[in-house]
């Protein structure tokens, strides 16, 4: 009975009161979790609503993961191919890396929110965990399959970082089509 007091309870605070000019809470903050479809819930691969988000994340962890190594370098050069092959390996391995990553609802419509994603600067109760951190590894290395290291890594040296996300999710793949947003 008192868990389901408790639960009762936080669904009580758990709805937003939102100003539609700002996004940002007005008075009393109070959050609902996502309602997730069968999608959402069952399927094992990244349902593809999600897949341009989910492109995303890997582009935002692939300029960060290779920025960090270089940061760390003495004297500014190119990593060598083994350097650069073991950080975007690493990037797609890296479980506790996309446990950060979840569904969150926005303004009526769930997202992907994490690091780097539009959704993250929003308030809102994340639904992370379960799939969702695999969903978003397999994205990862079938990003890297279609690619190619040697190719995002040439580009990640000769563009400017903001623009990875365009080359990695729209010009060399189809998971955003023209819909790259950068605000929600």
């Amino acid at each position: 009975m008192y868990r389901h007091l408790l639960v009762f309870a936080f669904f009580v605070v758990a709805r937003a009161d939102v100003n539609p000019d700002t996004g940002f809470p007005e008075g009393r903050m109070s959050f609902k979790p996502p309602k997730m479809s069968e999608e959402d819930d069952h399927s094992v691969i990244m349902p593809p609503r999600y897949r341009c988000e989910g492109c995303q994340a890997v582009a935002y962890q692939v300029v960060s993961g290779l920025q960090t190594v270089k940061d760390k370098q003495k004297k500014p050069k190119r990593l060598s191919e083994s350097e650069y092959l073991d950080v975007l390996e690493g990037i797609c391995n890296a479980k506790d890396m996309w446990d950060g990553y979840g569904i969150k609802e926005v303004k009526g419509e769930n997202h992907i929110s994490g690091p780097g994603l539009p959704a993250e600067q929003h308030a809102g109760m994340l639904h992370g965990g379960g799939k969702w951190p695999g969903r978003i590894m397999s994205m990862c290395f079938e990003i890297m399959g279609e690619i190619g290291e040697d190719e995002i890594y040439n580009f990640f040296e000769e563009h400017e970082h903001a623009e990875m996300m365009p080359f990695m999710c729209q010009q060399e793949t189809s998971h955003c089509g023209k819909d790259l947003r950068d605000e929600l």
